[in-house]
């Protein structure tokens, strides 16, 4: 999202304050100054609708609420342009299996991906119909992202 918001909103990101609830997933990881933590529990909706955030980047669980408008005009249209052109899906998270774990236990590996797509039955409807198909094989038969904001055979 904030490369999108950079190289086709002009937005600088430096300028921007990042605020975030969840923590690395990497240890390591150092914040750049500009980010910060909010407390664990904190609404990002609520504090969006009390002016205590400018704006969010949210999926489904954008509040429903008349003072809340989206930054981009017509996302779902904005979404569909973008991939044509760019013909690719930014990844937001992805599960990596180190090669030798992969050799040693390939059983292993099938089985994050069935958990994976045995998840899916039990996320709320909206969120799972914005998602693109998940393999190797829904990729190859062809699959294109609708103006209406969802994923369909072609």
């Amino acid at each position: 999202m904030r490369g999108i918001l950079q190289h086709e909103y002009g937005i600088d990101l430096d300028k921007v304050n990042w605020l975030t609830i969840d923590e690395s997933h990497l240890s390591e990881y150092r914040d750049p100054p500009n980010c910060g933590r909010l407390p664990k529990g904190s609404d990002l909706s609520q504090m969006m609708l009390a002016g205590e955030l400018a704006a969010a980047i949210l999926g489904v669980d954008m509040p429903k609420d008349p003072r809340v408008r989206t930054l981009v005009p017509d996302p779902a249209a904005a979404a569909q342009q973008w991939y044509q052109r760019e013909h690719l899906i930014p990844i937001n998270h992805m599960f990596v299996v180190h090669q030798d774990v992969s050799k040693q236990h390939p059983e292993a590996v099938r089985e994050i991906f069935r958990m994976i797509v045995e998840s899916r039955k039990h996320a709320p409807e909206g969120v799972t119909s914005a998602l693109p198909p998940i393999g190797w094989k829904p990729t190859a038969e062809g699959w294109k992202w609708r103006s209406n904001g969802r994923w369909s055979k072609k």
